[in-house]
């Protein structure tokens, strides 16, 4: 099975080429060309590291088996409100030129980037996430409304309560609706509701905010009293104390966040060293290269067997 390109999926605004000085559109891409097209890109990335890796490489194969991946999952949104777009295909083909065969960052891409774009606009019911439209420039999503009893009322578009691109950043005192965390490029906001007002403002932990109920504020220092999160990016918030404590390498731990940049969290619910390659392992944040591939800790890479050889999925 070719497991290992993750499709394009979250609907926003297609980006220019950062290389791109002009700021011209490539040339638009035809929906029957996509698959081909993108497959000729992942699998000229991924041959570097097939033939390194020993798994050896056959371009044809792996071609036509990604380009029959990438033909289903288009067909896959037929009948839902969404359409193809060629212009945001070429943005995103351009992205996935990279002659890298390291993974790419899908998320940032699925951000960045789609081929396929909603036709709904806010508050109008949804099916699935592809069929909502940006709003105002934003990411959107289907979210799912529930009366005050919990009960499931339906379904309409509206901003992406997930992603740091919906909102505006906050400062102390700000109201607020999310805590956003992580690095540049994978920065995820834990909102309190996920049916946002028009202008929602977030904390960023990035600022050294957090959102405290409903207004931004400074981040926990160690041994100051917390509640789940809303600590110093070196911290994490202790259940068993409710204070914020050191991430380490060696202690407990109860999400994935709570451990250091070198650790993982175990199910057992343990801190310990992320593990080197040929190490078995069950997620990917287990190990030190970022990729469980069957089991093993191994390279960052777009390189597997079903990948390289072209068997199909």
């Amino acid at each position: 099975m070719v497991s290992t390109f993750v499709v394009l999926a979250c609907s926003s605004e297609p980006l220019r080429d950062p290389d791109d000085t002009n700021g011209a559109p490539h040339e638009p891409i035809p929906e029957d060309e996509f698959p081909r097209r993108v497959a000729h890109a992942l699998c000229n990335n991924a041959a570097p590291c097939c033939r390194a890796e020993g798994y050896g490489f056959d371009a044809d194969a792996c071609e036509q088996a990604v380009a029959d991946q990438y033909a289903r999952w288009l067909a896959s949104f037929d009948g839902y409100e969404a359409e193809y777009d060629e212009t945001a295909a070429a943005r995103c083909l351009a992205l996935l030129e990279s002659d890298d065969c390291e993974t790419p960052n899908w998320s940032k891409l699925a951000v960045e980037c789609s081929p396929v774009r909603g036709r709904l606009g806010a508050r109008e019911p949804c099916r699935a996430h592809a069929e909502c439209a940006p709003i105002d420039g934003k990411p959107a999503r289907c979210i799912e409304l529930f009366d005050e009893s919990g009960v499931r009322t339906g379904t309409e578009c509206g901003l992406d309560p997930f992603l740091p691109e919906t909102y505006t950043p906050g400062s102390v005192g700000d109201a607020c609706v999310a805590s956003c965390a992580g690095v540049e490029g994978e920065v995820f906001c834990s909102p309190e509701t996920t049916r946002l007002p028009e202008a929602a403002v977030a904390c960023f932990e990035n600022d050294g905010l957090f959102c405290d109920g409903d207004v931004c504020a400074p981040l926990l220092t160690s041994g100051e009293t917390c509640l789940l999160a809303g600590c110093e990016p070196e911290l994490f918030c202790d259940i068993a104390t409710l204070t914020c404590a050191p991430r380490t390498d060696d202690g407990p731990c109860f999400t994935i966040f709570d451990c250091a940049e070198n650790a993982f969290c175990t199910i057992g619910g343990h801190c310990e060293p992320k593990r080197d390659d040929g190490s078995p392992c069950q997620l990917s944040l287990d190990c030190a290269s970022g990729a469980c591939k069957e089991g093993t800790c191994g390279p960052n890479s777009l390189a597997d067997a079903a990948t390289c050889l072209g068997i199909p999925g």
